[in-house]
């Protein structure tokens, strides 16, 4: 009976000190102006005149809080390009399984988003929306048998993607790109 108890707190355990770990070794965001630790007189002496006068990366309608618009004929996803920003979600999400009316194993995952440069702010705001429509999304995903068998196969990784990436802009719009999992773990029970 202690065994029963005990491997669901050693697995939730071992997710949380994954993520900590994971959390503490995440590189920080790039930064727009300049090399760490240059002030602002050192990053502007010598500079050419005309292109101080030249529009930044931020102007435009980013620079105003609005995402950019995404190029006709491309999904988000690759109009975000190489400025994403990434947020990881504090909290695991953890998936039963159920099978005979009963819980025969145990899914946690630890998701992140790529978003749109500047739009990360938008997570904090809408953190129980987006976590209630993710957390539907693998129950869906769960109850339709996708946490079974060969569950990391590439066409059904792909698939829950793509249905936590619906999810997430259901709530947050296309300020996502997509829905990254980053780590995932099955216990039976």
């Amino acid at each position: 009976m202690r065994a029963a108890i005990l491997l669901p707190v050693l697995l939730l355990l071992g997710a949380g000190i994954g993520a900590g770990a994971a959390w503490v070794l995440m590189p920080p965001p790039a930064t727009a102006g300049g090399p760490p630790g240059a002030d602002a007189e050192a990053a502007g002496a010598g500079s050419d005149p005309a292109a101080d006068m030249a529009p930044g990366p931020g102007a435009g309608p980013a620079a105003e809080g609005a995402p950019a618009p995404a190029p006709a004929g491309l999904p988000v996803a690759a109009a975000i390009g190489t400025g994403a920003e990434y947020r990881r979600l504090d909290d695991p999400f953890l998936v039963p399984l159920v099978r005979h009316d009963a819980v025969a194993a145990m899914t946690v995952l630890s998701l992140g988003l790529e978003l749109l440069p500047g739009r990360a702010d938008l997570v904090g705001s809408h953190e129980p929306r987006l976590r209630n429509q993710l957390l539907q999304a693998l129950f869906d995903h769960a109850n339709t048998g996708g946490f079974d068998g060969m569950f990391t196969g590439a066409a059904n990784m792909r698939n829950l993607r793509e249905s936590l990436t619906r999810a997430a802009r259901d709530v947050l719009g296309d300020a996502v790109g997509s829905v990254l999992i980053l780590d995932m773990v099955r216990q039976e029970g």
